[in-house]
């Protein structure tokens, strides 16, 4: 029961915990939160009937076309050609469910892999390792046809058409020489160096030497599904650019927590600590010093935001 004494402002809150999840809100209705019982039967016929959806749609184009004989996969011939840029959500739910019996399926992207972008701030502080919210595209359909690691930089709608350069291989040249901590991220906007030029046959493509070199490829399609999402404005904010740590892929939730590591490494020197001084003053100074060097800004109060700074405060406070 609720107290008179609780203010209205205290009792919106204690009720919005009480109905912030299932298992509250049974609660709250005098119902056993794990009894299934309580639940009505329209609303478990539709959970099962969802499962089973999801079911066959994830095994939809994995499993047709095999021959259980020869034990081969025989996909239907003439299959048309379905090009995805980008490994996001939205590229990752049409790859998982896409039919590669049906379909010749070739992903685009500068990663190969998809990320659940809910944990990268549990990732940036250690909670979670980067293996649990990453799962390699070749893993999300073993069946697709290709997986180009690269950057579309052009489209020929009417020759249906699509220009990818090739991702460069600084990471594992650097790796070779021991600067593989140094590559840059894929993810990162980046200068179209190389520049694709159509003959007047509209057949081949060549590069123009003078733009720089750099592989380019041409692959066709007869359906481009575009699903590149979206990046981090961090223009917005002067300074953000140059002074911030983005949240946006797993190599940033990587640089974030080396960063954060090394910042409370930096708050934990004998120079900040009050204990090595004698007069006031100095103690004064070594604290407020010590305090600034594990201050963290979060710019953007989105969902990413909001968690980063909770788990960064969790994680500072232990």
């Amino acid at each position: 029961p609720l107290s008179t004494e609780l203010t209205p402002a205290d009792m919106e809150e204690r009720f919005l915990r009480m109905v912030s999840n299932e298992i509250q809100y049974k609660k709250f209705l005098k119902q056993s939160p794990y009894s299934i019982t309580d639940i009505r039967w329209p609303v478990l016929l539709q959970r099962l009937l969802d499962n089973i959806e999801d079911s066959t749609q994830k095994k939809n184009g994995k499993f047709r076309g095999q021959d259980k004989l020869k034990r081969i996969d025989r996909p239907r011939e003439a299959r048309k050609t379905v090009v995805v840029l980008g490994t996001g959500w939205a590229a990752h739910a049409f790859v998982k469910l896409a039919s590669t019996y049906d379909l010749r399926v070739v992903v685009v992207s500068p990663v190969n892999h998809f990320v659940f972008t809910p944990m990268l701030a549990s990732a940036s502080v250690g909670t979670v390792e980067y293996r649990s919210m990453t799962e390699p595209i070749r893993v999300t359909n073993p069946y697709i046809d290709n997986f180009v690691e690269g950057r579309a930089i052009g489209i020929d709608v009417k020759g249906k058409k699509v220009q990818v350069r090739l991702s460069d291989l600084g990471t594992v040249t650097g790796s070779l020489q021991g600067l593989a901590s140094n590559a840059a991220c894929r993810l990162d906007p980046e200068p179209v160096w190389s520049q694709v030029i159509y003959n007047e046959d509209g057949t081949m493509v060549q590069r123009d030497p003078s733009q720089g070199a750099g592989g380019v490829i041409e692959l066709e399609y007869d359906h481009l599904i575009c699903a590149v999402g979206t990046a981090a404005r961090s223009t917005i904010v002067p300074g953000a650019k140059e002074f911030c740590f983005n949240l946006k892929t797993s190599q940033d939730s990587k640089r974030l927590r080396t960063a954060i590591g090394e910042a409370l490494e930096y708050a934990s020197r004998p120079d900040v600590q009050e204990y090595y001084y004698d007069d006031d003053e100095s103690k004064m100074l070594a604290t407020a010093e010590r305090r600034r060097r594990v201050t963290i800004a979060v710019v953007g109060g989105g969902p990413t935001g909001v968690s980063s700074s909770d788990f960064v405060l969790t994680r500072i406070q232990s």
